[in-house]
């Protein structure tokens, strides 16, 4: 007898779609999602669950969380994601990660580009500086606004 032992935490079969126009109506989005992942995959992908991130606010899109049943799907979707820019610019697919591995990912093209622009770049217990000033944490995100 097969159990299922996957957990709330298995992000292994996930993808987030950032993008999708928000509708009340639940199968509109869906539909919306389908469409992007069958444009990208060249097929029908067979999906488990959808479900939108966070709470709704009026002109923001929520990302929507959808776990494949096949991990050969979700290579194949996120491999091919680049295919989105002919489809619709606005969405874009990621994998399902951990917030410590997109800060720890966030923190090393920061620190790229820093470095890239010529700026003295420092790392310390997890806090990246640019000439002096701290701009990001792998416990916090960004610790000030990269526009001031």
């Amino acid at each position: 007898m097969h159990t299922n032992t996957n957990t709330g935490s298995d992000r292994s079969m996930n993808i987030v779609v950032f993008g999708v126009t928000e509708d009340r109506k639940s199968t509109v989005w869906r539909e919306q999602v389908l469409d992007a992942l069958q444009h990208v995959a060249g097929r029908t992908i067979d999906t488990d669950d959808m479900l939108r991130v966070g709470r709704f606010v009026a002109g923001k899109t929520r990302p929507v969380v959808v776990r494949l049943r096949s991990i050969w799907d979700r290579r194949l979707i996120v491999s091919s994601s680049y295919k989105l820019k002919n489809y619709n610019e606005h969405v874009f697919i990621r994998p399902d990660e951990t917030l410590e591995t997109r800060r720890k990912k966030m923190l090393e093209r920061i620190k790229v580009r820093a470095e890239t622009d010529g700026k003295r770049v420092l790392v310390v217990d997890g806090v990246l500086s640019e000439d002096g000033v701290d701009v990001f944490s792998l416990k916090d995100g960004n610790i000030r606004d990269q526009n001031v």
